[in-house]
């Protein structure tokens, strides 16, 4: 997507917000470009009977940035515009197979600043697109450090399409596949961890918002100050 048609986008959907009686929002004729998106400023001026002061831009307010492979629109803070320049370290953990080729999935250490949720699902967006995982956006599901590591470990050990099946990992090789993806990550440090699943995906009773192709997989987010672990698990019936 080029400058030109990123401002079009923009001005499209500046036209249908609702913005406060003291403002004119403006469009930014000169937004910033990353890699991956068009980073457009929150400019504005006051109405008519606040008139004397001068064009801001408004630090308080959602910036307004464009996907250029989707031209997908999205608002956010200020603050969160270094996370887009800002590239992140992404290192693969290797996860030990099994007799039977299982756990089938991957893991990847992230290293990046968090700031908030908003942050976080940004950048496993980036992840996610880099990788040519769906995007959840904030579609991931909340989870405590306990659930995450109960997931982490099922996966290690079990199919997810049948869920009684033993994967043929043996018990030295799950804790040390354990030991792998989690020497970052403890419950003292922990930031907070998601899913996206609803419910336990070893059970008869849950749902999901797919990561992948494949017809199940579970994904497990822990998070420390500056690192983020993503695990995913991927299986067939």
């Amino acid at each position: 997507m080029n400058k030109s048609t990123a401002i079009q986008t923009v001005k499209e959907y500046l036209a249908k917000k609702e913005f406060s009686w003291e403002a004119i929002y403006l469009l930014d004729e000169e937004p910033e470009e990353s890699e991956e998106y068009w980073i457009f400023r929150n400019i504005w001026e006051p109405r008519e009977s606040i008139r004397g002061n001068s064009i801001c831009v408004d630090s308080l307010y959602p910036w307004i940035i464009v996907n250029k492979n989707s031209s997908a629109v999205q608002e956010i803070r200020q603050e969160q515009i270094d996370e887009i320049f800002t590239p992140f370290r992404i290192d693969e953990i290797i996860i030990e197979k099994g007799k039977f080729g299982y756990p089938w999935g991957y893991a990847y250490e992230i290293t990046s600043k968090i700031y908030d949720e908003e942050t976080l699902f940004l950048l496993l967006d980036r992840f996610c697109e880099d990788k040519n995982l769906t995007k959840l956006g904030n579609l991931w599901v909340p989870i405590d450090f306990a659930t995450a590591s109960y997931f982490i470990s099922k996966g290690l050990q079990f199919s997810i399409a049948f869920n009684t099946a033993e994967n043929g990992c043996d018990a030295e090789a799950v804790k040390r596949n354990q030991n792998a993806l989690l020497k970052s990550f403890d419950e003292l440090n922990n930031k907070g961890c998601f899913t996206n699943c609803f419910g336990d995906p070893w059970s008869d009773n849950y749902s999901s918002n797919p990561l992948t192709e494949q017809t199940f997989d579970v994904a497990i987010v822990i998070i420390s100050q500056d690192k983020i672990l993503l695990v995913y698990f991927m299986d067939e019936d």
